[in-house]
């Protein structure tokens, strides 16, 4: 199976997988709920599609840009790795309110296709092919799908 969600077979192995979760799946790593979890995973491919960040990027990670893009492209995630403040998740969240964001901007995703989704600069590592994004998202969701053994 090609690992990219413009990958139909990918696409659609994910939403099975984020069918299995409920608001009492708790993780096997990390602090955060299932609920918070969709939501990052909601606001990190918001992002994708074209959203704006919603908290600035600090110098730092400015400066860190190529190597992050590098990792979250072709790299392995890590158990407990920064993320970036923008998709943090502290407060309480409802489940099937996130589950629902996620999965509608999951289905804006596939549905772009390769050729629209490459034509989006991402807010913060800029431009991206649509192999880069279709991995990377693949990635994100497939590191947190595990977290939450599903």
């Amino acid at each position: 199976m090609k690992e990219d969600l413009f990958n139909y077979d990918t696409y659609t192995t994910c939403l099975a997988r984020l069918d299995q979760l409920n608001a009492n799946t708790r993780p096997l790593w990390g602090k955060m709920s299932a609920a918070q979890m969709l939501a990052h995973c909601a606001a990190v491919q918001e992002t994708t599609n074209g959203a704006p960040l919603k908290k600035k990027t600090s110098l730092l990670l400015k400066v860190l840009k190529p190597m992050i893009k590098k990792m979250v492209v072709k790299g392995e995630y890590k158990h407990g790795e920064k993320t970036h403040p923008a998709y943090v998740q502290n407060s309480p969240k409802n489940f099937e309110q996130e589950k629902t964001r996620l999965l509608n901007a999951l289905r804006v995703f596939y549905e772009m296709g390769p050729v629209k989704a490459e034509a989006i600069p991402h807010e913060f590592f800029g431009k991206m092919t649509a192999a880069e994004k279709g991995r990377a998202m693949f990635k994100h969701l497939e590191h947190h799908l595990q977290q939450f053994g599903v």
